[in-house]
Order: structure tokens, then C-alpha cells, then sequence
């Protein structure tokens, strides 16, 4: 099987992965193989980048490359952690133009937003919104303009 190239094909494809997992104990497990995966630079695990409101510590970075936007999130809680992980690779390597357009009630229709306590929520919103912004911003200015 290929590797999803779009945005909403990779939220088609964490559907369908989520949709096959039984219980909410398999999601959860799911979520926190993810989180064994990601990679969060060293270098950002600072005061700069941490994600205020937040239950647990968790921190949050996003750069320009080309023309896509990358981002990276990390957390102290192997589950929030594998929500960021999760988020971070749906949005990553894409431009500006595709993640304004894509559809972020995923999470709704994964079912994951009912299973959160309200700071792990807070925490998906919070990311989003970080997500989005540093996206609206002008691709030149981004680099410059963008507060973690």
C-alpha cells in the first residue's frame, strides 16, 4: 500500500486504521505505538515551545521547508503524546493552502474527542489552533511572525 500523499487522505487512512481497533484500550494502544515513533528536536524542549494549558508537559514547534510546514510536538504522557504524534503527521510536510482547507473534525469522527478528560482536549485544540495559525500566516513572514 502506498504512502498517503494528501492531507485528507491521511485522514481517510487514520479513519480506517481507527475504525478496525475493537476497544478503546487498542486506539489508545494505536496512539501510543505513534507516539514511539515521532521525533521532537532536542533542542526545542523548552520553555519557548511549551504548550500552555495543558494537564501534562507537552511542547509544540513548527518550520517552513520549501514550501511545506512541519510540525513536531512532543508530551510527558505517552497518550497525549501519541495525539500530537498523530496530528503532527497528518498536517506535516504540506502547504500552507492545503492545511487551511483541510477538514479537522477527524477527530470527532474517530471518536477520540468523547474519550478525552477536557485538558487532554484542550490539548488537541490547542495544537490545532497553533497549526492553523502558523498556516494563515503569509508563507514569507511565517518564519518571523510565528510565537510558539
Amino acid at each position: 500500500m502506498s504512502t498517503p500523499q494528501s492531507i485528507q487522505e491521511k485522514i481517510k487512512m487514520t479513519i480506517n486504521d481507527m475504525a478496525i481497533l475493537d476497544t478503546w484500550e487498542e486506539k489508545f494502544e494505536y496512539l501510543m505505538e505513534l507516539s514511539a515513533k515521532s521525533a521532537f528536536p532536542a533542542n526545542k524542549k523548552d520553555d519557548a515551545h511549551l504548550i500552555h494549558g495543558c494537564q501534562s508537559l507537552a511542547w509544540f514547534h513548527a518550520e517552513i521547508k520549501g514550501d511545506n510546514l512541519f510540525f513536531y510536538a512532543d508530551g510527558d504522557s505517552m497518550i497525549v503524546k501519541g495525539i500530537l504524534s498523530l496530528l503532527t503527521n497528518i498536517f506535516s510536510g504540506h502547504p500552507a493552502e492545503e492545511i487551511l482547507e483541510a477538514d479537522i473534525g477527524f477527530i470527532e469522527k474517530i471518536g477520540l474527542g468523547s474519550q478525552l478528560s477536557s485538558a487532554r482536549a484542550n490539548s488537541i485544540k490547542t495544537v490545532f489552533d497553533k497549526i492553523l495559525k502558523f498556516a494563515s500566516q503569509t508563507p514569507e513572514n511565517v518564519a518571523i511572525q510565528y510565537k510558539p
